[in-house]
């Protein structure tokens, strides 16, 4: 998958995440936005899930997974993020996780329980969503000094460590962002991506049907182009579901449809992108829907989970001497200075 995304510059280490455990998902919101000159967004996902159930105390949760994921050359890097989905087996084990990023620590978190409910949506730092299913979102800064702007291979390590060998530690998927900048892109480049436990359920007391997520607000001059990328951890083909943004359906009534007799995996993520210049406004919003009130026909998801969202915006550069040259100037001069 080619351009597509973004974020704020954040100083990323190892630390405490902000966690939090809400039965049907804590929803999602904006964490990372901005505009740079030349930009682009890299976005990426890859499927880590093992069928096989781990047996305690013998060939799981201690063994690591990794994922590689080739960025595209570049010059430099504004932003970058992980986010992977964990298992514990049961929403009431606690694990210690470790990441690292081409050999760096960039995470050594303490999580799980459903005690857990600190502040989220931190784009600065780590951040835990976790559900009643016993599955945990994670999120991760990594400091750009340490993406490869050559175009090689950027490696991911995921470790788990439960001395109790009760927290299950299978990884469904590890998914990076990256926003870059090269001259020879030649524009202005505004991002905006959402993150959590986005969860919705067909028929389920309590579980919110739908989602609607605002992702902020977009300059809609001198367009080139827009894209809105939509990670989920799962979905069935033949479940139908929807996405919506700013209220117009984007793609078939199935648009999260994972076939596993091709993969022979149970779970592996989706990663979708759409066209949505024709749609963009000064304010934007992104839906998920498994409602029958939608008219969403078929057979609907039982559940489904959505844990990225990402609108990216390209606009031609301005003329010189406009007003628009000298406030995006000024967008670039901050930039320096936050990286310096």
């Amino acid at each position: 998958m080619g351009n597509l995304l973004a974020g704020l510059i954040v100083a990323g280490a190892a630390g405490t995440a902000q966690a939090s455990y809400i039965q049907y998902g804590a929803g999602m919101q904006t964490v990372l936005s901005g505009q740079v000159q030349n930009g682009g967004l890299y976005l990426q996902s890859a499927s880590t899930w093992d069928n096989t159930t781990p047996i305690a105390g013998v060939n799981a949760p201690h063994a690591p997974t990794s994922a590689t994921f080739l960025a595209p050359a570049c010059d430099s890097v504004v932003t970058a993020r992980l986010v992977m989905t964990v298992w514990g087996g049961t929403n009431a084990y606690t694990c210690g996780l470790g990441v690292t990023f081409n050999g760096t620590s960039v995470a050594n978190l303490n999580m799980g329980a459903t005690t857990d409910a600190n502040p989220t949506f931190q784009g600065s730092q780590a951040n835990v969503y976790g559900v009643g299913s016993g599955l945990w979102t994670v999120s991760v800064p990594v400091p750009t000094n340490l993406v490869k702007t050559d175009g090689s291979a950027n490696s991911v390590l995921v470790s788990i460590d439960d001395p109790t060998m009760q927290f299950d530690g299978r990884v469904n998927q590890i998914s990076l962002a990256s926003v870059y900048q090269k001259a020879s892109l030649n524009n202005s480049f505004h991002y905006m991506l959402a993150e959590g436990s986005g969860d919705i359920y067909k028929s389920q007391t309590g579980a919110p049907k739908s989602r609607t997520v605002s992702l902020g607000s977009a300059d809609t001059s001198r367009l080139v182009s827009a894209s809105l990328s939509a990670l989920y951890t799962y979905g069935d083909y033949g479940q139908n579901d929807r996405l919506y943004f700013n209220g117009v359906k984007l793609g078939s009534d199935d648009v999260a449809n994972h076939q596993n007799n091709y993969t022979a995996l149970n779970y592996v993520p989706d990663l979708i992108s759409f066209d949505v210049a024709g749609s963009l406004a000064a304010s934007n919003a992104v839906r998920f829907s498994v409602d029958s009130a939608d008219g969403i026909p078929g057979t609907l998801e039982t559940s489904l989970r959505p844990t990225w969202a990402a609108l990216a915006v390209t606009q031609s550069v301005p003329e010189p001497g406009s007003l628009a040259l000298l406030a995006l100037g000024g967008v670039a001069l901050l930039a320096r200075r936050r990286r310096a």
